[in-house]
């Protein structure tokens, strides 16, 4: 299981679909923004997945995340500005 992405991951420009579910996650990278074409992100099964870079909705063309119910509500899915 990941534990963390390496902080490279977004020079992954062409990566349109990720799934990263059932893994132990906690901290997605920022530079997971660079990841420009992305549109699906699946991150269940993260059960300490922090707030994702608010970046991810604005450098890249992502409409759908797919997370367990818990992180959301609250504090919110996205990290603040």
């Amino acid at each position: 299981k990941l534990a963390a992405l390496p902080d490279d991951f977004g020079r992954l420009a062409q990566l349109v679909e990720v799934d990263l579910s059932d893994n132990e996650l906690a901290l997605l990278p920022a530079s997971l923004s660079g990841c420009e074409r992305l549109r699906l992100l699946k991150l269940r099964g993260n059960r300490a997945l922090a707030p994702l870079p608010a970046a991810l909705l604005t450098d890249t063309a992502l409409d759908r995340v797919e997370v367990d119910e818990h992180l959301i509500g609250g504090d919110g899915l996205l990290a603040g500005d």
